[in-house]
C-alpha cells in the first residue's frame, strides 16, 4: 500500500509540473485509503504537502471569522471609504466585501477567474444578496478558466447578468466597479490563494473622473466586440491604463526617473529589441541603471510553474549581468503583484511583462502620484525585497 501512495504522490507532482501554466491552480483534495486512515494531498498554487484535513477546516473558520462583518466592529457597511488606497495582500477581500454589501445601484465585475471554495461561495452569496436588494449586477469572466462556467450558471440562475467572455481577447482583468462611485483594480484574482496566501497589490479610488473612465472601459469590454479598449483622460489626477497602453504610458516615467526604479513582477520576458513593448521596458531599466538610479527588481519564483521560472530566471540573469539588483521570492509564497515605483510615481497593473499582456489582452492599471500611496508602496516593496534572496 505504501508503494501505491508513493506512485500516486509522484503522479500528482508530475501533474503539477505539466499543468502549472496558469496563474492559479484550483485547490483539490485527493483521498487515499491506506488502511490506517486517510492521507490528503493538497494541490494549490503555493505548495504540495500531506496535511491534516482539520487544518483546512480551521483555516476556513479563521477566514470566516476575519471576514464576518461583526456589528460591534463595523456597525454600518455604508460608512465612508478611505480613498485613494494602496490595497495589499489580506486587505483586499474585506474591502471587496464591504463594497459589494454597501452597493445601492450597480456592480460590474470583470475578472479573469472566480474559483471554487467556501470563501468564494460566501462572496458569491454577497453578490446574489446585492441583486436581491435591487442592485444591477453584471459579471464577466474569462472563458478559458474551467471554474468560471459553473459560477456564471449559478449567478444567471439568480437573475444576474453573468457571462463568459467569448471574444478573441484574453480577459486578464481584476476590475470591480460599483455605484458609479468606486473602482478597485490590480493583481488580485477571485481565488482563495490570492485572498489568503499571495503577495498582491491593488488600487482603490472614489475619484469621480477616474471612475467614469473605467466605467467607459468596462462597457466597451462588455460589448464583446473583440476590440482593445483604450482609456484616454487629459484631466485625471490618477492616470488610467487600458489595453495595450502600458509601455506607451509607463516607460516615459521610467525614462525620466532620477532616483529609483523599484519593481515587483510576476513574470517578465525581457527583449533586447527596443522596438517591442518588452524591449522598451528592458531598455528603460538598463538606461535607468546607466544613469545611476537605484534599480531593484523582485521576481516570482514558483513552486509549480517551471515555465514561468525559466522565463524569470533568464530575464533575471540577463539583468544581473548588467548590474541590476535582482532577487527572487521564496517558492513558498506566490508573489503575484505587478508593481512599479519610478521615483515617487506608483504604477499598479493587472498584466505581466509579457508580449500578450502588453499588446493583446484586456488589462488595466493606474499611474499614481500621491504621497500616501508612494509611502505605502515603498514600505511594501522594501518589506518584500529585503526578505527575498
Amino acid at each position: 500500500m505504501l508503494r501505491k501512495i508513493e506512485i500516486f504522490s509522484l503522479f500528482v507532482y508530475l501533474l503539477i509540473l505539466f499543468t502549472g501554466c496558469s496563474e492559479d491552480i484550483n485547490t483539490e483534495t485527493y483521498d487515499i485509503e491506506n488502511g490506517e486512515g486517510d492521507i490528503f494531498i493538497n494541490v494549490d498554487s503555493n505548495y504540495t504537502d500531506i496535511y491534516n484535513p482539520q487544518d483546512t477546516i480551521d483555516a476556513e473558520d479563521d477566514v470566516r471569522d476575519d471576514l464576518a462583518l461583526d456589528i460591534q466592529d463595523i456597525s454600518d457597511v455604508n460608512q465612508g471609504f478611505d480613498s485613494p488606497q494602496f490595497v495589499a495582500n489580506r486587505d483586499y477581500l474585506p474591502l471587496l466585501k464591504r463594497l459589494i454589501q454597501s452597493a445601492e445601484k450597480n456592480i460590474i465585475i470583470l475578472h479573469q477567474e472566480f474559483l471554487t471554495g467556501s470563501t468564494l461561495d460566501q462572496l458569491q452569496n454577497d453578490i446574489i444578496s446585492a441583486k436581491k436588494r435591487g442592485v444591477d449586477v453584471t459579471v464577466l469572466l474569462e472563458k478559458d478558466i474551467s471554474d468560471n462556467a459553473s459560477r456564471v450558471d449559478t449567478l444567471k440562475s439568480q437573475g444576474i447578468n453573468a457571462s463568459l467572455d467569448t471574444s478573441s481577447k484574453t480577459l486578464h482583468l481584476k476590475l470591480f466597479l460599483s455605484d458609479n462611485k468606486y473602482v478597485l483594480l490590480g493583481s488580485t484574482n477571485l481565488s482563495y490563494s490570492s485572498f489568503q496566501y499571495n503577495n498582491e497589490v491593488d488600487f482603490f479610488s472614489d475619484d469621480t473622473t477616474l471612475v467614469s473612465k473605467f466605467y467607459e472601459y468596462a462597457n466597451g469590454v462588455l460589448s464583446n466586440n473583440g476590440n482593445l479598449q483604450k482609456i484616454y483622460c487629459t484631466n485625471c489626477g490618477v492616470i488610467p491604463i487600458g489595453d495595450s497602453q502600458y509601455d506607451d504610458l509607463v516607460t516615459p516615467y521610467m525614462n525620466s526617473a532620477q532616483k529609483r526604479l523599484y519593481i515587483i513582477v510576476y513574470q517578465f520576458d525581457y527583449d533586447t529589441d527596443s522596438s517591442t513593448p518588452n524591449g522598451k521596458i528592458t531598455k528603460a531599466i538598463l538606461d535607468a541603471k546607466s544613469r545611476g538610479l537605484d534599480v531593484k527588481i523582485l521576481f516570482e519564483y514558483s513552486s509549480f510553474d517551471n515555465t514561468l521560472n525559466s522565463t524569470n530566471q533568464k530575464t533575471g540573469n540577463y539583468l544581473k549581468s548588467k548590474g541590476i539588483d535582482v532577487r527572487f521570492d521564496s517558492k513558498d509564497i506566490t508573489t503575484h503583484a505587478k508593481l512599479l515605483i519610478a521615483d515617487d510615481r506608483v504604477v499598479i497593473y493587472s498584466g505581466n511583462w509579457v508580449y500578450s499582456a502588453l499588446t493583446s489582452n484586456h488589462e488595466v492599471g493606474v499611474i499614481v502620484d500621491y504621497s500616501k500611496i508612494t509611502e505605502s508602496a515603498l514600505n511594501y516593496f522594501n518589506a518584500l525585497f529585503n526578505s527575498a534572496k
